[in-house]
């Protein structure tokens, strides 16, 4: 098989009346570029998840912390959701951000799984976006 052929694994995640939409993992790009519009959201949530990882990692279960997430950083939510339905535009994000906390939670979560196998992929995933936003602050501090 050539590269080419592959399928992005994508999840349906459901809506009300019967409707769905799919999401993906997030990419290399996906992260460049929440990254630099979310900075300061995803500083502060990578710090939370720095505090609650142990307990993350012993049950095994992100939905507490994607729950705080929803809660504390709603336009982060609805931009990651945006960027793994390949829809990076205003009326995703309005509707990203309107969707029940319950949807935007599922999401989350699938995003999460796709994103990275185990808690140990999150912890590297989290570790390459602690770099990213490192090597964007030195950039800024260099201008």
């Amino acid at each position: 098989m050539q590269l080419k052929d592959y399928q992005i694994p994508r999840e349906s995640i459901p809506l009300a009346k019967g409707q769905s939409f799919d999401v993906r993992g997030l990419c290399a790009d996906d992260l460049t570029f929440l990254i630099s519009q979310h900075h300061g959201p995803i500083t502060r949530a990578i710090k939370r998840y720095q505090e609650s990882r142990n307990e993350i990692a012993q049950s095994k279960n992100l939905s507490a912390f994607i729950l705080a997430l929803v809660q504390d950083f709603p336009d982060l939510v609805a931009e990651v959701i945006s960027a793994a339905s390949d829809s990076l535009d205003d009326e995703t994000r309005k509707v990203a951000k309107q969707l029940p906390i319950t949807t935007q939670i599922i999401a989350l979560n699938a995003i999460v799984k796709l994103s990275a196998d185990d808690v140990a992929d999150i912890k590297n995933l989290l570790a390459e976006m602690r770099e990213r936003l490192q090597s964007l602050a030195g950039a800024g501090n260099a201008s």
